[in-house]
């Protein structure tokens, strides 16, 4: 309040009164403030700042949340967003209070498999994850989120979450392929690919056709025999089984009773040999022998070579007939190289006979006479159905070897043909490289030897082929010389220039040049000899020129050797001859 002539005290006593005095008192209505704030996640739609008189009421404020937030109350306590203070006789601060929205994620898993965490709070613009596992041997078959199929991969992610979710997986048992081969010959049953549930099995039969057995059956890469059937048990991984087949004949195998056969029945494969042992018991002898129903002569033994059919073996069996037998004599004889065994035996008459021809080694046989005249010279010799005495005589040759020799360009081998020798002998080649070459390599059936002459092959059992190469030989530096530094001779007198050529030999191609008296030195030498005389001195060739000179004056001479296909060419110092 204030008084009319400006005094602000409510009280007052007027002094020193010197006139008349007339004031009012003059009174205004108390204001009051009204202040509303936001909270973190929301704000204020209004005014935020109201200057109210007493008794008077404020105008609506509301509290408004952020995205992903939501009210909860204002500071003293009113629960509304939405507020208007009336009959203020105060001062009023009040904040609107915010809390950020959560929402619940959940997840559920079919039979044999899980999803972690089955619940989970996960406040606005937050991540989640879900964590989806197969039990063992099973694999997700189908994730949903809010109902809706997504990829079927652990983990769901969610990123920035404004919503609830639902989040469901079923899971399906893991399945593994057995793949089945077979080669010719047979098969694998089943033959198809065959798809087995995690910790189950599949049963497969192996089966040769008619005239085949199992050769091999391979389980994973790896061979376990020849089983005729084979189980994969619990089953957690892909597999291959695969067989092959060995064509296969039976010899079948009957005998009557006083007697055998042995070994019984066999099943061979193709190109097998057997020999089966007839034998009658004591008292007995084989009365009968057939070969797939054909008789065949009573022997003691059979063989099959080369088996490519099935066959049948029988035999029946007679008591002895004792009577007079009459027997012969088989005699045998060798040559040298070689020996025949027994060298006599005595059979019965319609018996067989053998006789066992065995050449020396490094020999064969050469030829084998029956009673003189010659048979197939093959081991062992039968003589059967022996109605009389024989002679058996054999004769052995040496085994002979082919030796091939072949020279590469630049030198030559000798001999330098195919060479025949015998067993156990002693080849020698003589290896010749041309001039300015040398032996580079000497091989023998391909592997190396060394590489010098002669190339000897020694107690020679097989065939063989020596090749031989040759390389270049570097050139030798020579020194060509001339022995007298100078002379001094009247004319007309003819005078001898000597020298040495090192190395050097008789009749080393070196020649004398000479640059005659007023000649320039840009004239070019000329020749005055093309061959000089020699005589070897140690290691060096001694030549030596006369020259008759035409003019007085002073000659120089040098000397050239030209070189060759060993040596590198070389030019002497040059020396004056004066002629006066």
């Amino acid at each position: 309040m204030s008084w009319s002539d400006g005094v602000l005290t409510a009280s007052r006593q007027d002094t020193n009164v010197t006139a008349n005095l007339s004031v009012t008192a003059n009174f205004a209505i108390n204001t009051y403030t009204l202040s509303y704030s936001a909270a973190t996640g929301g704000s204020i739609v209004g005014s935020s700042t109201q200057v109210v008189s007493y008794g008077s009421s404020g105008t609506t404020v509301t509290a408004t949340p952020s995205t992903g937030y939501h009210f909860v109350s204002w500071s003293d306590g009113v629960a509304t967003a939405s507020r208007q203070d009336t009959n203020v006789t105060a001062n009023l601060s009040v904040t609107a209070n915010f809390a950020i929205n959560t929402y619940a994620v959940t997840a559920s898993a079919g039979a044999n498999g899980s999803a972690s965490p089955a619940s989970q709070v996960v406040t606005y613009g937050a991540n989640a994850t879900v964590t989806v596992t197969p039990a063992v041997g099973y694999h997700i078959a189908t994730i949903t989120v809010d109902g809706s199929p997504v990829a079927a991969n652990s983990p769901v992610l969610f990123t920035n979450v404004t919503a609830g979710h639902v989040v469901a997986a079923t899971f399906a048992v893991n399945t593994f392929a057995i793949t089945p081969t077979s080669g010719a010959g047979g098969s694998v049953t089943p033959s198809t690919v065959q798809t087995v549930p995690y910790g189950g099995s599949a049963t497969f039969q192996i089966t040769p056709n008619a005239g085949f057995r199992i050769g091999t059956v391979v389980i994973d890469g790896t061979n376990i025999g020849t089983p005729t059937s084979y189980t994969f048990a619990n089953v957690s991984a892909t597999h291959t089984i695969s067989a092959t087949f060995v064509q296969a004949f039976t010899i079948t195998v009957s005998s009557g009773a006083n007697g055998t056969i042995s070994p019984g029945t066999q099943t061979l494969d193709v190109g097998s040999q057997m020999a089966f042992a007839v034998v009658p018991n004591a008292g007995y002898h084989i009365a009968t022998l057939t070969v797939d129903s054909v008789s065949i002569a009573p022997t003691g033994t059979v063989v099959f070579n080369n088996l490519s059919a099935n066959h049948t073996l029988s035999a029946t069996f007679a008591p002895d007939v004792i009577s007079v037998t009459t027997t012969y004599t088989i005699t045998a004889a060798a040559g040298a190289n070689g020996v025949v065994s027994p060298l006599s035996q005595t059979v019965n008459s319609g018996d067989n006979a053998t006789v066992t021809v065995t050449p020396n080694t490094g020999y064969h046989i050469a030829a084998i006479l029956v009673d003189g005249s010659p048979t197939t010279a093959v081991s062992p010799v039968v003589l059967t159905n022996v109605t009389a005495p024989h002679t058996v005589s054999a004769t052995f040759a040496i085994n002979t070897y082919s030796l091939a020799p072949t020279a590469g360009p630049n030198g030559t081998i000798s001999p330098s043909t195919t060479q025949t020798v015998d067993y156990g002998a002693t080849a020698t080649f003589t290896i010749t490289p041309n001039v300015g070459y040398h032996i580079a390599t000497v091989t023998v059936d391909g592997s190396p030897v060394a590489a010098t002459s002669p190339m000897v092959l020694s107690n020679v059992t097989a065939d063989h082929t020596v090749v031989v190469t040759f390389s270049a030989t570097p050139k030798v530096n020579t020194t060509v010389t001339i022995q007298s530094d100078s002379y001094s001779v009247a004319f007309p007198h003819t005078f001898i220039l000597t020298g040495l050529l090192t190395p050097g030999a008789y009749l080393d191609p070196v020649v004398v040049e000479v640059q005659k008296p007023n000649q320039s030195p840009s004239v070019p030498w000329s020749y005055s000899s093309n061959r000089l005389c020699y005589e070897t001195v140690g290691g060096s060739g001694h030549w030596w020129y006369r020259y008759a000179p035409l003019l007085r004056g002073t000659y120089h001479f040098r000397a050239r050797f030209l070189g060759d296909a060993t040596r590198n060419p070389s030019v002497s110092s040059v020396i004056a001859v004066v002629v006066h």
